[in-house]
C-alpha cells in the first residue's frame, strides 16, 4: 500500500509543472474575491476530478460488461451517486479560484480501462472488484490527506465533505472484493 501511496504521489509530483501552466489569468485581475490555488490544491482537484471520470467511465464499462448483481449495484452507485458530483465539485471549485483543470483520465486510467475492456464474465467481475477496492482505498488517503495539508480553505472544506462518500464507496468497494475473493492490497 505504501508502495502504491509513493507511485502516486511521484505522479502527482510529476504533474505539477503542468498543472502550473494550466492555470489561467483571472478574468478580473483586481478581483480579490477569489486568490489561485496553490499548485498542492490545484493538482487535488485535478487528480480528483479526473479520477472520479475514469470511476464513471469503467462504471458504465461494468454495466456493459457485468451479469454481477453486486458489480451491477456498485457500478450505478458510482454513476447515479458520488462520482459525478464529486467530479462537477471540484471543476467548479477551481473555476471558482480562476484555475483550469482536466477531468479526463490520466494514461494510467486509461490503460486500466482498456485492459478491463479486454476481460468477459467473472473474470472482468474479479478484475473490476480488485482494482476498485484498491483505487478507493488510495483515493480515500489522498481525501483524508487533503483536508490537512490543503493551503486554500475552500479545498480544504471540499476535501473534508468528500471524505464521507469517498469512506462509503472505500468500503462498498472492499466488501465487493472481498465477496468475489479477490484481494485489493497486495
Amino acid at each position: 500500500m505504501k508502495m502504491q501511496v509513493f507511485i502516486l504521489s511521484a505522479a502527482l509530483a510529476a504533474f505539477i509543472p503542468l498543472a502550473a501552466q494550466a492555470s489561467q489569468p483571472p478574468a478580473n485581475p483586481s478581483s480579490t474575491s477569489a486568490a489561485h490555488l496553490s499548485n498542492h490544491d490545484r493538482l487535488f482537484l485535478h487528480t480528483l476530478a479526473s479520477e472520479d471520470q475514469s470511476e464513471i467511465n469503467l462504471a458504465k464499462l461494468a454495466l456493459q460488461k457485468s451479469k454481477n448483481a453486486q458489480v451491477q449495484q456498485y457500478a450505478k452507485s458510482k454513476i447515479l451517486a458520488a462520482d459525478p458530483a464529486m467530479k462537477q465539485g471540484a471543476v467548479q471549485l477551481a473555476a471558482q479560484h480562476h484555475t483550469a483543470i482536466s477531468s479526463s483520465p490520466n494514461q494510467v486510467q486509461k490503460a486500466e480501462y482498456a485492459n478491463l475492456s479486454n476481460l468477459a464474465g467473472s473474470s472482468f467481475d474479479r478484475a473490476y472488484a480488485r482494482y476498485e477496492g484498491k483505487q478507493q482505498a488510495e483515493d480515500l488517503i489522498v481525501v483524508q490527506d487533503e483536508t490537512h495539508s490543503a493551503k486554500d480553505p475552500q479545498v480544504g472544506s471540499y476535501a473534508q465533505r468528500e471524505v464521507t462518500p469517498v469512506q462509503q464507496a472505500a468500503q462498498a468497494a472492499k466488501q465487493m472484493a472481498n465477496s468475489m475473493g479477490t484481494h485489493p492490497h497486495p
